[in-house]
C-alpha cells in the first residue's frame, strides 16, 4: 500500500505524540515509586529504596494493558496472547536468554584479550553499607527481571502494535519503537547505541514470535550483564557492580568506549536472530549429523 508523505507526516506526528504521552506516563509512575521507596526506607541508599522503585515498570505495564483492555481490545489481546507460556515459548526464552548472556560475555572477553586494564570495584560510599547478598540478589536479580517484563509488555507488547495500527508498517513500528526505547535510556550516544540495537533485537524477536518471552530473555540478558560489569564511562547512577572495568582509550581525546564491544556483541545478537530464524544452524546440525 503506498502512502502520500502527507499521510506518512502525520503518521509521524501520531507516532510521536503517543511516545510523549507514554514518556510522561512514566516518569509519573517512576516518580511516584521513587518517593514510596523513600517514605518505605527513609534511607536514599537503601537497598530497599532501590528494590522498590524497580517495580515501577511492571505496575506501568500492568496500569497499560488494563487501559488497553478497555480502550484498545486489540492490543490488550496481542499483549496478553504474547504472555500466554506454554513449552514452545519457554523454549524461546532460554534459548535467547542464554546465547545472549554468552555473547555479550564473549564480546567483554574479547575487549580483555585486547589489553584492557582491570580492577575489582564490590561498592561505592554510598552503596558501601549493603552487603552483596542484599543486592545482588534482592535487588539486582529481582529487580532486572521485573525491569525486563514490565518494559517489554511496554514497548514491545503495547507500543508496538500501537504503532503498527497507526502506521500499517511493522517495519516501521519497528524502527521508531527501537528510537524511542534508546531515549529512554542514560544520555550517552553509544547507551543510545547499544539500547536502540537491542531495541531491534527485542523487537524483531516479539514480531517474529508474537511472544514476548523472547525479548525478555535478550532484555534480562543485557541487564545481568550491564549490572555485572560496567564500563568506566558508564553514565547514570553508579551502583556497586560485581566487577568494574577501566578500559584504555582508543585514542587520545575521544575516551574510554568501552561500550564498542557491547555494541559489538549487540550486532552479534542480531545475527543470531537473523540466522537462527532463517534455519542456518538446524541446517548446519543436519549436515553434522549426516556425517556419522
Amino acid at each position: 500500500m503506498l502512502i502520500t508523505i502527507k499521510g506518512f507526516i502525520k503518521i509521524i506526528f501520531q507516532s510521536i505524540a503517543i511516545f510523549l504521552l507514554l514518556l510522561i506516563f512514566l516518569f509519573f509512575i517512576d516518580a511516584v515509586f521513587v518517593m514510596l521507596g523513600m517514605i518505605i526506607s527513609g534511607n536514599p541508599a537503601s537497598p530497599v529504596k532501590f528494590f522498590i522503585e524497580r517495580f515501577y515498570p511492571l505496575i506501568a505495564a500492568i496500569i497499560l494493558m488494563l487501559w488497553s483492555k478497555r480502550k484498545r481490545p486489540g492490543i490488550y489481546k496481542s499483549i496478553n496472547s504474547a504472555l500466554s507460556l506454554n513449552k514452545v515459548s519457554r523454549k524461546k526464552f532460554f534459548t535467547y536468554f542464554g546465547t545472549s548472556l554468552a555473547i555479550l560475555f564473549s564480546s567483554f572477553l574479547l575487549s580483555v584479550l585486547m589489553g584492557y586494564s582491570i580492577f575489582k570495584h564490590l561498592g561505592n560510599t554510598i552503596y558501601s553499607n549493603s552487603t552483596i547478598i542484599e543486592f545482588y540478589i534482592s535487588v539486582w536479580l529481582c529487580g532486572n527481571v521485573l525491569v525486563a517484563i514490565g518494559e517489554e509488555i511496554i514497548f514491545r507488547g503495547f507500543l508496538i502494535n500501537y504503532i503498527t495500527g497507526i502506521s500499517k508498517s511493522r517495519l516501521y513500528s519497528l524502527l521508531f519503537v527501537s528510537l524511542v526505547f534508546s531515549t529512554h535510556h542514560y544520555p550517552d550516544f553509544l547507551n543510545y547505541a547499544i539500547a536502540f540495537l537491542a531495541g531491534l533485537a527485542t523487537g524483531y524477536a516479539y514480531l517474529k514470535y508474537k511472544s514476548l518471552y523472547p525479548s525478555i530473555g535478550i532484555h534480562l540478558a543485557y541487564n545481568i550483564f550491564n549490572a555485572t560489569i560496567a564500563s568506566e564511562s558508564t553514565n547514570g547512577p553508579q551502583l556497586p557492580y560485581l566487577i568494574k572495568f577501566k578500559y584504555l582509550r582508543i585514542a587520545e581525546g575521544i575516551g574510554d568506549y568501552a561500550e564498542l564491544f557491547i555494541i559489538l556483541g549487540m550486532l552479534m545478537i542480531l545475527t543470531f536472530l537473523y540466522l537462527y530464524n532463517n534455519g542456518a544452524f538446524k541446517n548446519q546440525y543436519f549436515l553434522l549429523r549426516s556425517r556419522h
